[in-house]
């Protein structure tokens, strides 16, 4: 039986939202009911998900632009996310679905249980919980954010933590895969490869968004940052991120990972910390204060990669 999932997503940036997408939308255990786009220029994102949508061969999955502006502050929402370089003009912004966090909701009405998988920051879910709460606690919610083994501010959280404080207060069946577990592995070359061997529908397209992202996202933070010691291959200039596969995966495949109920909180206030998610636990009885998601705690990294290759024909 196939798990009907919702996918939110911020494609156009980082590349692995794309590769989640496809992967989604190949997968025979899954159908793809709705994409929602988040974050900033949510149309030309959601035109790119469109796109991909029809390339992978289902130009019927309807695709709906979602909140660009976070609940608190104020972002550039017309800033060209780089890989919508790959769109085909012309663009037809008038005929494109918006409001994304109601087609969630009538999407979770149609569908008692609807997987919801969130590949960007959590507004449109935010949205979608405060229109219709007891509606959208009906779904499971996998989301792909957040660091608890260190204060940092990943960046799908730290977008908009108060929308990240809300849903994880919400009372949604939540499972979390955080930065600790999903820079477990990547999409290496080879696997890249092996993949785009296939020629499988959209497989041009993914390739292109690969090459869009290598040049004008991850080229300047190589330059600022540099290489990690001992990567004489090359092999971390070459690997796409993994974090919004494995998100999809556990929506999938929970048995590939090994999760632990805990509960997580979100700062929102401070000047370092804004954006990080906190694991609430006892110094010292190590147990913790409630328990409002599943947190990943790891993978099985060569059977994730080896469902990413085999469910994608």
């Amino acid at each position: 039986m196939q798990k009907q999932l919702w996918i939110d997503t911020d494609i156009g940036d980082d590349v692995d939202d794309a590769l989640a997408l496809a992967f989604a939308l190949r997968c025979p255990g899954a159908r793809v009911v709705g994409v929602s786009t988040v974050y900033k220029n949510t149309a030309r994102r959601a035109q790119l998900a469109s796109q991909l949508c029809a390339a992978c061969g289902a130009p019927g999955v309807p695709v709906y632009a979602g909140a660009a502006q976070p609940l608190a502050g104020r972002v550039d929402a017309g800033e060209q996310p780089p890989q919508c370089r790959a769109l085909q003009p012309p663009f037809d912004t008038a005929r494109l679905p918006a409001d994304g966090p109601a087609a969630l909701v009538q999407a979770a009405e149609r569908c008692p249980q609807l997987t919801v998988v969130a590949l960007g920051c959590l507004t449109n879910i935010a949205l979608a919980v405060q229109r219709a709460p007891q509606v959208m606690r009906r779904c499971k919610l996998v989301l792909m954010g957040g660091m608890t083994t260190r204060a940092y501010p990943e960046g799908n959280i730290t977008s908009d933590p108060e929308a990240a404080q809300l849903v994880f207060e919400s009372g949604m069946d939540i499972l979390q895969l955080g930065l600790e577990v999903t820079l477990a592995t990547d999409i290496s070359q080879p696997v890249q490869d092996a993949l785009f061997a296939r020629r499988l529908p959209g497989g041009e397209l993914l390739q292109e968004l690969v090459r869009l992202w290598k040049k004008h996202t991850f080229a300047p933070m190589l330059a600022r940052w540099g290489t990690p010691p001992g990567d004489s291959e090359g092999r971390y200039c070459a690997a796409c991120g993994a974090h919004d596969c494995m998100a999809v995966a556990a929506a999938l495949r929970l048995e590939l990972f090994c999760f632990e109920k805990t509960h997580i909180l979100v700062e929102t206030q401070g000047r370092y910390t804004r954006g990080v998610t906190v694991e609430d636990r006892d110094p010292f009885s190590g147990q913790p204060g409630g328990g409002n998601v599943l947190l990943a705690k790891s993978v099985d990294v060569p059977a994730f990669l080896e469902f990413y290759l085999a469910s994608q024909q």
